[in-house]
């Protein structure tokens, strides 16, 4: 598998599943600064030049959260991503979406100051979103209460950028993602990536 990856980025969910899972992997990087996600040969593997991309063998997938269910489907031990048939697969999957879909659009309104209308919008406002996630987490150390999925990967990933670090419940929950090994060796990647 080759990992198409910029440090700092949206790329990082991507890396960190794959420490998770301890799957053999090459990391490219592409230089955003030098616009090589521009470059002919990047634009075939994703036309929307940005990272992450992930090739495996002829397969390429792009956008991180289908990155990080193909990975989990692929490859993951029982809690990564439940088995078809476990009840709590669907909820891991709507979380993985929810990420997508309602927190990165809410983490714009945020950081771009944009009035929200949450009527109008999907995810309704950056405070309606929060809270649903503080919500889920005081049922549990995880999302899914005591298994950590991909689900939490792509949601730390995001949310130690925006919400405060001594907000309960989630000091307790970025501490315990701190203390991942994964999560400390990708960030260490990244770190190095990036100098």
């Amino acid at each position: 598998m080759i990992l198409y990856y910029s440090p700092q980025t949206r790329a990082f969910p991507v890396l960190w599943t794959l420490e998770e899972l301890a799957v053999e992997y090459e990391l490219k990087i592409v230089n955003l600064k030098q616009a090589e996600q521009k470059e002919d040969e990047y634009r075939r593997l994703n036309p929307m030049m940005k990272v992450p991309a992930l090739t495996d063998g002829d397969v390429v997938v792009t956008e991180t959260g289908a990155i990080l269910h193909y990975l989990a489907e692929k490859n993951s031990p029982p809690c990564l991503l439940q088995q078809l048939g476990d009840a709590a697969r669907p909820r891991c999957i709507r979380w993985l979406f929810f990420v997508g879909s309602n927190f990165e659009r809410a983490m714009g309104e945020r950081f771009n100051g944009w009035t929200p209308n949450p009527y109008y919008n999907g995810w309704g406002d950056f405070d309606r979103v929060r809270d649903v996630i503080a919500e889920a987490l005081t049922e549990g150390s995880w999302l899914l209460g005591e298994c950590f999925t991909v689900a939490d990967i792509y949601l730390a990933s995001c949310e130690g950028k925006l919400i405060p670090a001594d907000r309960v419940p989630f000091a307790g929950y970025l501490g315990r993602v701190g203390n991942r090994p994964a999560f400390v060796r990708a960030t260490k990647i990244d770190a190095d990536a990036a100098a």
